[in-house]
């Protein structure tokens, strides 16, 4: 525990299964990277429509643009920026393409492995689409026609302060770029403008990652800062001094990435031109400069419409 630079009082308060789920080392299992082909649900789908759809509507007032413009065959490539810890984009995403798409052609995600972890939530990924995070999967998913989804920024972006809303930034991760490549599958970007702004986040919480060793035992550099989790974290600082439960270390973990309840921002989101990677940059010749050419392309049509989308909302309101 001492390799992780956690405070072993506390350890010692957290319950089981949570103490191995927070702390011990992740490392994926042969049948997480072999299930690329997700036992995906219609029926889940369905039922969660109608519990989804206030949400959708009326909350955070969502809009989907763009729709004509995604090719009409799979497999597409989309790539998105990530917001907010995706807790409110994701099921949001789920109901404008079911809306959009259908069943017909569901649309698988890469999700953190840390989430095929998590008791009674690991069973539910799968059956909406989701698939572990890995190069292999990615390609096996292409590769058998099946749209995908990917967050390039993963926590680092989702988790950015709200002082930096409205900047895409990938953290010059390329791993999107090589796997268009070797697939020839177009990329389909998706801006995401306005969940950014549901969560008030004020820092990404790097230092605090590293002290709880997460930053190692489930591979997630960030943990941010909001005001709910200042709240649970002032709860925990009781429970070490054994004024309160020490469900409240799970618990402002948890807060720490949901960041309920939610601001109802207004969220829209645009899928722009697909992009042939292979025509764009596959002419160059050196490896390092045709992933840094791909990755720029994309990044730099994806900011110029997250400007023009930020130019025409207001804060919060949209």
């Amino acid at each position: 525990m001492d390799a992780l630079g956690f405070d072993a009082k506390l350890y010692e308060l957290i319950p089981e299964p949570w103490r191995h789920f927070l702390f011990e080392e992740i490392e994926p299992t042969e049948e997480e990277l072999a299930s690329h082909a997700p036992a995906f649900s219609p029926e889940l789908i369905e039922k969660m429509l109608p519990y989804l759809e206030p949400l959708y509507k009326y909350y955070f007032r969502c809009e989907f643009r763009g729709a004509e413009r995604f090719p009409e065959n799979p497999p597409v490539f989309c790539v998105a920026n990530h917001n907010a810890m995706g807790t409110v984009e994701i099921p949001m995403l789920i109901y404008a393409w079911a809306k959009h798409f259908g069943h017909s052609r569901p649309a698988h995600g890469l999700a953190h492995r840390m989430v095929f972890q998590v008791p009674g939530v690991k069973d539910l990924l799968p059956r909406v689409g989701a698939v572990p995070a890995a190069p292999e999967v990615a390609l096996r998913t292409l590769n058998a026609g099946k749209d995908l989804l990917v967050f390039p920024g993963g926590d680092w972006e989702a988790s950015r302060p709200f002082s930096q809303r409205g900047k895409i930034d990938f953290d010059q991760r390329k791993g999107f770029v090589r796997i268009a490549l070797q697939t020839g599958v177009p990329i389909a970007p998706i801006v995401i403008c306005g969940a950014e702004e549901t969560m008030l986040i004020f820092s990404r919480g790097e230092g605090i990652a590293h002290a709880l060793g997460i930053d190692v035992s489930m591979r997630m550099k960030t943990l941010p800062v909001t005001p709910q989790s200042l709240f649970m974290l002032w709860k925990l600082f009781q429970s070490a001094r054994g004024r309160a439960n020490p469900l409240f270390m799970p618990l402002w973990l948890a807060n720490s990435w949901l960041g309920f309840p939610w601001l109802p921002s207004k969220i829209v989101f645009e899928i722009l031109d697909p992009i042939d990677m292979r025509a764009e940059v596959g002419h160059i010749e050196d490896e390092k400069e045709r992933l840094q050419a791909g990755y720029d392309l994309v990044t730099s049509r994806m900011q110029a419409k997250m400007d023009e989308l930020q130019a025409e909302r207001t804060t919060f309101l949209g």
